[in-house]
């Protein structure tokens, strides 16, 4: 009897604090969609882009799924390109209105290639990445933002880096 009364308080708790959590949530959801363009430095070098999706479960912290690729000519008579899937977490702080500061950190996965003289070789790694910037709010649906993220990928017996600097945009949904 005394479990179920405690399980009975246990539901209704959960419920109560889960509504809760919607309400807030629907009186307010932060999402938004962003895109960027940069350079890679490191281990891999050249140009890049991202996309990615950001959901707020506060006005602080946000979950991020974002796909990026690299584009990367590896010398005379090969190419070479990378691409990578990442999930952070994302910490925004409002240092003025319309101005965030923002750190992520989180795990992906980088897929890289390599084409030369009519081969093609390619090798897929786990890692994690951290890495911060800005955001600059145009108005209250769109916005500009700028960053730096480090990467680092765990192949057999090696560690790889990626170092990237962007800048792009976001829109709020």
């Amino acid at each position: 009897m005394k479990k179920t009364i405690l399980l009975a308080v246990l539901f209704a708790l959960v419920t109560v604090g889960g509504f809760s959590a919607v309400k807030k949530a629907a009186d307010k959801p932060e999402m938004l969609v962003f895109g960027d363009v940069g350079l890679a430095v490191s281990d891999f070098e050249g140009l890049f882009f991202d996309a990615g999706f950001q959901y707020g479960f506060t006005p602080k912290l946000f979950a991020e799924a974002l796909f990026e690729y690299y584009f990367s000519p590896a010398g005379a008579g090969s190419d070479s390109s990378a691409w990578g899937l990442n999930l952070n977490g994302v910490y925004k702080h409002e240092l003025s209105d319309g101005l965030n500061l923002f750190g992520k950190a989180g795990i992906c996965l980088i897929h890289t290639s390599v084409s030369f003289m009519g081969q093609s070789f390619g090798d897929s790694d786990i890692g994690f990445n951290a890495g911060g910037g800005v955001e600059y709010a145009l108005n209250e649906k769109m916005g500009l933002r700028g960053g730096a993220t480090l990467k680092l990928s765990f192949a057999e017996g090696d560690t790889g880096t990626f170092f990237k600097l962007y800048a792009g945009f976001y829109y709020g949904l």
